[in-house]
């Protein structure tokens, strides 16, 4: 996501969709090339520059905790952003 910062400053985005598959051991085994962490830091990123309406979507399956994720959502404040708003779909 870091590679398409200056798309959300160049050019009118209202709202954006990423696609995390569950807690950080689940999304960097399963998504190669995409790093947990990084996605995170992005969408806060993203929530504190911009004005860009997030959706969180989370692929649920047997192999990952919904409960960690949606825990460590609300330790990053992600859903209590002053200039964004962060959404689970």
């Amino acid at each position: 996501m870091n590679d398409y910062m200056w798309i959300f400053e160049e050019f009118p985005v209202d709202e954006i969709q990423v696609t995390v598959d569950g807690p950080y051991e689940v999304h960097d085994k399963r998504r190669i090339g995409s790093k947990y962490e990084e996605l995170m830091d992005s969408i806060s990123r993203v929530l504190q520059a911009n004005r860009i309406h997030t959706k969180l979507r989370v692929n649920v399956d047997t192999a990952n905790t919904l409960p960690e994720l949606a825990n460590d959502i609300i330790k990053r404040q992600l859903l209590n952003c002053k200039s964004g708003q962060a959404s689970i779909c």
